[in-house]
């Protein structure tokens, strides 16, 4: 709202919810649907938001100077930042420093321009190079599914020519082209060859 409170709210119809608070039920009261309750969910001092193009149980908030993703209704660690959010998609945030821009609209650099990741992504980096066994990763990208995620598992695993894992992974994530690269990667005799195909 115009004072920097962030509210949400459950606009789907759902079976035998009962009337929300304030007689506001945009439901068919005939099917006993009722929709428009607030969720348990309230920040203050928002002044900018944006929700992930890909992912409808992710967004972005600007709190005073902080950033916050949130996954569900859960806040991650909030990242200190006075930018501006543009985009969110692939579990990165694009953002642009507002204030550098109209101090020098005419040639504004290329610094303005801010990219942010998700604690996702970051761990899901960190454990595909600090750990070598990948089923570590593979449970953690299981538990937090994305397909960029499953994308650099799959990578990783060819890297490593790991290709169960990879298959694995580009089945998650839809990529047929990619499984279909491991069935080639399989087909071949020499490890060598199968690294050259892969780099």
């Amino acid at each position: 709202d115009i004072n920097g409170l962030l509210t949400l709210y459950d606009v789907e119809a759902k079976p035998g919810a009962g009337r929300p608070p304030m007689g506001r039920d945009l439901g068919d009261p005939k099917k006993g649907e009722s929709c428009g309750q607030q969720l348990d969910f309230e920040r203050k001092d928002v002044w900018n938001m944006r929700w992930a193009a890909d992912n409808p149980d992710l967004f972005a908030i600007m709190e005073k100077t902080r950033m916050y993703i949130i996954r569900g209704l859960l806040p991650e660690e909030p990242v200190l930042s006075n930018a501006y959010i543009c985009a969110f998609r692939d579990l990165q945030i694009q953002s642009v420093l507002i204030d550098e821009v109209i101090a020098n609209p005419e040639s504004p650099r290329k610094e303005v321009l801010l990219d942010f990741e998700t604690k996702s992504l970051r761990d899901t980096r960190d454990i595909l190079t600090k750990v070598s066994n990948l089923k570590d990763a593979f449970k953690f990208v299981d538990d937090n599914p994305h397909p960029r995620l499953w994308r650099l598992l799959a990578e990783a695993a060819l890297q490593q020519l790991d290709f169960g894992v990879a298959e694995k992974a580009f089945v998650r994530f839809e990529d047929f082209q990619g499984i279909q690269f491991v069935k080639r990667l399989r087909l071949l005799d020499d490890r060598v060859k199968q690294m050259a195909e892969v780099a």
